[in-house]
Order: structure tokens, then sequence, then C-alpha cells
């Protein structure tokens, strides 16, 4: 069966082309579906979930984007899935194209797809096509909240929390153990990709020491003087019972 869908979009071409074609950062947007793992070469496994009419199912299947041009801002991915229980299937091929529209731009959406076993019996046609345009109405929605999120953090240079000013994560990383250091806390600086922010963490959690306090090491001598004066009772004792 096919299906041809068209969505606007108010950011640039080139913009809306390098978002679908990313789709670790794009997959978020699309309801239901999930990236679990990288594997190269444009594949990806994952996992997709959607209700079509008394029947919600999850598929679980690998993704492959392919025929990606650039310069016509063209790209096809294939999607094969199936059930936990193996009882569904589906497969799906996509071509999308991007093109300018008014200072915008508009994405043209060719699928050809089949869906095989239980899911075949409520997959009529018009059933199939309705949910696949709710599906791709919500993806464009958020696509333009991706797109003004991350222009919004690029034109502010603030973090989401709050407005605050970004640190450098070799200077937070710094500042986290100077004061966990003097608290007597072992820093922990969250893991990254880079091999060297994976080192440091190590390093600090190794080089963060509780620090000596005057109060504990004054009950450690105290304790001392205490046990050589019972010790040298204890002698003076057995002396005498000896004689």
């Amino acid at each position: 069966m096919k299906l041809v869908q068209d969505f606007d979009s108010p950011a640039s071409p080139d913009e809306v082309f390098a978002a679908l074609i990313d789709i670790e950062r794009v997959t978020p947007c699309l309801p239901g579906a999930q990236v679990a793992e990288a594997l190269g070469d444009g594949v990806y496994k994952g996992s997709f979930t959607a209700r079509i009419g008394p029947t919600k199912t999850t598929m679980n299947g690998e993704l492959r984007l392919f025929d990606v041009d650039r310069d016509a801002k063209r790209a096809t991915l294939r999607a094969e899935g199936k059930d936990k229980g193996g009882q569904s299937k589906a497969q799906a091929t996509i071509v999308f194209t991007v093109s300018p529209e008014g200072g915008a731009s508009r994405v043209h959406v060719d699928t050809d797809y089949t869906i095989g076993g239980k899911l075949a019996r409520f997959g009529r046609g018009e059933l199939i096509e309705n949910v696949a345009n709710k599906i791709l109405q919500d993806f464009s929605a958020n696509l333009q909240e991706l797109f003004a999120g991350e222009a919004g953090t690029a034109g502010s240079g603030a973090s989401p929390a709050g407005g605050q000013t970004s640190v450098p994560p070799d200077a937070a990383a710094a500042q986290e153990f100077d004061r966990d250091t003097a608290d007597g806390v072992t820093v922990t600086v969250p893991d990254s990709d880079d091999d060297g922010s994976l080192l440091r963490r190590r390093r600090f959690a190794s080089q963060a020491r509780p620090p000596r306090r005057a109060g504990r090491q004054s009950n450690l001598n105290i304790g001392a003087i205490l046990l050589g004066i019972l010790r040298d009772k204890i002698k003076k004792l057995l002396r005498r019972r000896r004689k």
C-alpha cells in the first residue's frame, strides 16, 4: 500500500534536511519511536509503538538510511520490524524530499508499506492513512519545537535550567572537585564521549579523600593516653599478686 503526504516547516530546507537525516536527533520527534543502537553505515536498531484500531503494538527491528542526496535534499528510509510474539510484522520504504516553499520548507513523503500477521486484520487502508496522518502531524509540530529549542539555546548561551551562563566541562569538573573535596565527599564528574573526561572522573574520585578533622585527632590522642594509664595499672596489679 502507498501513502503520499506533505508537511511544511518554517525552517530553511538545509536545516530541515539536516535534521531528517540525523536519525538519533530527530527520532524523539516521532511519537512512539525509539533508537536503541546505531549499528553504523546508516543502520539503526529501534522500536516503534502505535495504536491501529483496537490494537496497540510495538514493533522491534531495524531502520536503514540510504540514497542520501544532499544537493536534491532527498533520502530514503527502509524500516522492518515485528512484534515480540512474532504475530505481526511490517515493512516500509519511505522517500522524502525537502524543497523551498515561500521562504520556508515543504517536505514531501512517499511511503510504500506492507503489514502482515495479526495486525493486518485491522490494517485497512483508510485506518492506516488516518493513523499515519496523525503521526506526521505530531512529528511536524515536534520538529518545529526542536528547531525553536535549539535556536533559543544557541542564541542566549543559557542553560535550559534557568538562564545561567554555561561553564566549560573542564572548569565545571574542577569546581565540583574543589567543593566536594573540602566537604569530604568523593567527586563524580558526569561521563561523556571524551576519553579525557572519563580519565579526569577517575582521577578526581581517587584523589577526593575526606580531610582530617582536628576534633577526631584530639579524641585519638586522649584515647591513647587513657589506654597507657590503664596498661600501667594492670602491670602494677600483676606484680603485687606475684609477690
